[in-house]
Order: C-alpha cells, then sequence, then structure tokens
C-alpha cells in the first residue's frame, strides 16, 4: 500500500501511520490503495517524411559536439508522439569549394539516423558563408514529398553554422520560403540569427531556433526543449507555429545564457 500524502511504499499493512511524513493511515481503503498512473498520451496517427541536413562545415567543437544530443532528443520526441518516423539525412557544407552535399539516409529511422550522425566530421567550409539556401532549395525539389496531409507531414529539419550566401538559382530568400509555404513543407531552422536564414523561415512560415556558433551545455539544452516541443505541437497539429516577435525571442539563446 502507498501513503496518500507523500506515496511512500508501505510494506507492513498493520501500521496505522506512514513511517516517512507520520500522516494517520485511517482506514481500510486507505491501506488497500493504489497508484494509479496517467495513461499514456496515445500517438498520433500522422507519419512523418523528416528530411535533415547537417552543415558538416568547419566550426567550433562546442556546436560539433550539440549536434547529436539535439538530434538524439528530437527524434525521440517525435517517436513518442507520432505513428512513424521516415528519415532521410544529409550533409552539406560550400559548394563553392567543391563541397558538395552528401546523402547519408534514405528512408530509414531515427535510429539509423543517429549511427550515422555520430561519424559525421566537421571539416572545410572556405569562407564564413555557407551554401544553406541552396541545400534547402535542392532538397525541397529532389525530396518525394507525401502529398497526403491528412495522413503525412512533410518536414525539414536544418542545422547550421553562419549566414547563407545566395542562391545560384538567383531566386530570392523570400521566394524559396514561399516554396516551401506552398508546397507544404514544414520548414525548422537550428541557426544563428542572420537577414538571410530569418527571411527564409518568416516566408515558410517555419520556426528558427537561435543557437550561438560556440554553446555552452545550458544552451544546448534549452535548444533541444525549445525545438521539440515546437516540432511535437507543429507536426501533430498540422498547423504551422505563427512567428510573432514574441514566439521570436523566446526561441533565441544567446551564448552565455543561464539555465
Amino acid at each position: 500500500m502507498y501513503c496518500s500524502i507523500c506515496q511512500t511504499s508501505i510494506a507492513d499493512n498493520t501500521k496505522n501511520k506512514c513511517p516517512n511524513c507520520g500522516s494517520v493511515i485511517s482506514s481500510h481503503a486507505a491501506k488497500n490503495a493504489t497508484i494509479v498512473r496517467p495513461a499514456r498520451k496515445p500517438k498520433s496517427p500522422v507519419e512523418i517524411n523528416l528530411q535533415v541536413s547537417i552543415d558538416r562545415s568547419g566550426s567550433s567543437s562546442a556546436f560539433a559536439k550539440g549536434i547529436p544530443e539535439i538530434c538524439s532528443h528530437t527524434f525521440t520526441a517525435l517517436k513518442n508522439a507520432v505513428a512513424k518516423v521516415c528519415l532521410g539525412l544529409w550533409t552539406h557544407s560550400d559548394t563553392d569549394y567543391g563541397e558538395d552535399p552528401v546523402q547519408l539516409l534514405e528512408d530509414g529511422d531515427p535510429d539509423s539516423a543517429m549511427n550515422e550522425i555520430r561519424k559525421i566530421t566537421y571539416q572545410g567550409g572556405g569562407d564564413e558563408e555557407e551554401t544553406h539556401a541552396d541545400q534547402l532549395e535542392n532538397l525541397l525539389h529532389v525530396t518525394p514529398w507525401s502529398c497526403s496531409q491528412m495522413r503525412c507531414r512533410n518536414v525539414l529539419l536544418m542545422l547550421a553554422n553562419a549566414d547563407t550566401k545566395p542562391l545560384k538559382s538567383r531566386m530570392s530568400m523570400e521566394e524559396l520560403g514561399k516554396e516551401f509555404k506552398q508546397k507544404g513543407v514544414m520548414l525548422f531552422l537550428v541557426c544563428q540569427e542572420t537577414p538571410n536564414l530569418r527571411k527564409i523561415v518568416d516566408n515558410a512560415g517555419g520556426f528558427l531556433v537561435e543557437i550561438s556558433n560556440d554553446p555552452n551545455a545550458d544552451e544546448i539544452k534549452r535548444v533541444v526543449s525549445t525545438l521539440t516541443a515546437t516540432m511535437t505541437a507543429t507536426i501533430t497539429s498540422g498547423k504551422t507555429v505563427p512567428l510573432s516577435s514574441a514566439n521570436n525571442k523566446k526561441a533565441k539563446y544567446q551564448k552565455g545564457d543561464a539555465a
């Protein structure tokens, strides 16, 4: 039996007082009561077509170490929230330096994706800005997105460092963002707050979780908390997250933020 006040387990049914808090166990019903655990929330019946692209360019060791932790917690949250997660995994860097996108996984699962993510080597990149927008456009066009919004959610998650260079297709950042919305692809970026990436996200109706180039442990935890909560709520409801200035401020985590 359990104490109704502090929930301490009481092995001796003859006891009239809780050995932990001292409260009186006054009735037979109380002595024989058990804790009723709340039922686990049922999974949403939807499936997720999740494409993940990770910036593999040379960055701080803290940023590189944080990526597996962010991905692991995010994938676990999604697995617990929906019926199925079908996952594609890419890395990208800077095509101006011959560093083309590489597909590591197609139609895989979160466990397989994590095995690949832990093997990624972060190097290269050339100059400060990378070709993030080109990779977003690439994935938007080469991915076989589901046409059924009722049973499947199309999601693109990019983890990136620094701003993006202009699109080689000459499309504007605003136009690229609008194309995400038109195709029904939910866009989530974990990146630094930069003008070009912000334009893409705002026009896509997506969500940006800011991360510094050299995140500490507290910042990584906050990024994980914000990203997982936002993704699961958005995906299970099928609605885009409103991008008010207040929401954007809540998603920003600068280097050195306290817990």
